[in-house]
């Protein structure tokens, strides 16, 4: 089975299965592969059948993540507990709303352009999107009667 490491950022749609009724599982290169492991759990839903559906995710940009108050907060704790304040030394000042904003769009900008420099692609492990549901009957065993 693929996992999501090894779906490109730009693989586009993907294959998921849905064994047992509650928990899309994947990602499958192929549609073959999704009914394969949808079978192979043993356990279909209620009526015997099995789903799968295509999905796509959307590649995670870390800049999102980036909380200039956090990233301030800590310059200013390191700057305290460093030699170069002492005395009665007021420390860095508060952020203006201006300073705070400003500085937010420069480290989403940096942390853009580091990810992108780096080729560091996150898929998370959610869809962002997804088709609507095939159902696939268990096939027969030829047992019954």
């Amino acid at each position: 089975m693929d996992t999501p490491q090894n779906i490109p950022a730009n693989a586009g749609w993907y294959w998921l299965s849905d064994p047992d009724g509650s928990l899309w599982t994947g990602p499958h290169a192929t549609r073959e592969a999704a009914i394969a492991e949808a079978v192979a759990s043993g356990n279909p839903d209620p009526e015997g059948n099995y789903e799968i559906c295509m999905a796509a995710a959307d590649p995670i940009g870390l800049a999102q993540f980036v909380d200039a108050d956090l990233i301030y907060a800590t310059m200013r704790e390191t700057y305290a507990q460093s030699s170069y304040a002492f005395g009665d030394d007021p420390g860095l000042p508060e952020m203006t709303e201006d300073q705070r904003d400003d500085l937010d769009a420069r480290l989403m900008e940096a942390v853009s352009a580091w990810q992108a420099a780096h080729g560091i692609v996150m898929i998370p492990c959610k869809f962002s999107w997804r088709s609507d549901a095939e159902i696939i009957p268990a096939p027969t065993t030829g047992a019954e009667s």
